[in-house]
């Protein structure tokens, strides 16, 4: 959950992309699947081993995006008393996404940042960033792309020249093809840009999600790039949760 990229279309749509940079020796995620939490449709690649998420979409036009650690790599303990996966899932159930950021206990979650896309009514952006002791909420542009970088794997000098990067290919208005692409090969100069490859770990690149939406819902792409196969799921927005 590393490298991630909001890039907005026309008639507030946007393409969300995002690295899933974990250890190989972890259990397989499950491809993208409809399930339903409590009310609400959502669609998500789920992890087999805490059971929760690191992206997904909803029918209400929400869609959350996860990258371990906050500002800085934080020194890891053992004694979490839940995964951040599971803490998107409590983010999807919930009604009026600024007050459920505000009341939502983190104590004692590990250090993350959370990516809060609400297309219910008027389409917002909002970055949550936890350090494991205070929030730190930003309400971001969502009709300018960003770039998110994993605290934990990259330092400061390898964000900035990837957002470099980033800021020039966005110039080029790609397409959701292209982007996908961008994510695995980089660019002619630099085909590891995106991509996490150290041979002293067993940390990698393991896969890449993209959410496409439109006015009428959304679209799910899952490459797997240990298994080299790609799978596709659509969901429909509910009527009286198209933008306005």
């Amino acid at each position: 959950m590393c490298t991630v990229t909001y890039i907005p279309q026309s008639n507030s749509n946007y393409v969300l992309t995002s690295n899933r940079d974990e250890s190989v020796k972890r259990a397989k995620a499950l491809t993208p699947e409809l399930i339903k939490l409590e009310d609400i449709n959502v669609i998500f690649p789920k992890d087999s081993s805490k059971g929760g998420t690191w992206i997904g979409t909803t029918d209400h036009g929400k869609t959350l995006c996860l990258l371990n650690g906050a500002f800085v790599k934080h020194e890891v303990t053992h004694n979490y008393i839940k995964s951040r996966g599971l803490v998107v899932l409590d983010f999807f159930k919930a009604k009026d996404t600024k007050s459920f950021i505000k009341s939502y206990s983190l104590k004692g979650i590990e250090p993350f940042t959370l990516v809060i896309i609400d297309g219910c009514e008027v389409l917002s952006l909002i970055e949550l960033k936890w350090d494991g002791i205070e929030k730190h909420i930003s309400v971001l542009n969502p009709n300018k792309s960003h770039i998110w970088s994993s605290a934990t794997l990259y330092n400061v000098e390898q964000t900035e020249f990837k957002a470099s990067v980033f800021r020039d290919f966005v110039k080029t208005n790609p397409s959701s093809t292209e982007i996908l692409e961008f994510h695995e090969n980089g660019t002619d100069n630099d085909s590891r840009l995106m991509k996490y490859i150290n041979p002293n770990s067993t940390i990698e690149t393991i896969s890449i999600t993209q959410i496409i939406t439109s006015l009428n819902g959304a679209e799910i792409k899952h490459k797997d790039l240990l298994q080299h196969s790609m799978s596709e799921k659509q969901i429909k927005i509910e009527e009286e949760s198209l933008l306005v």
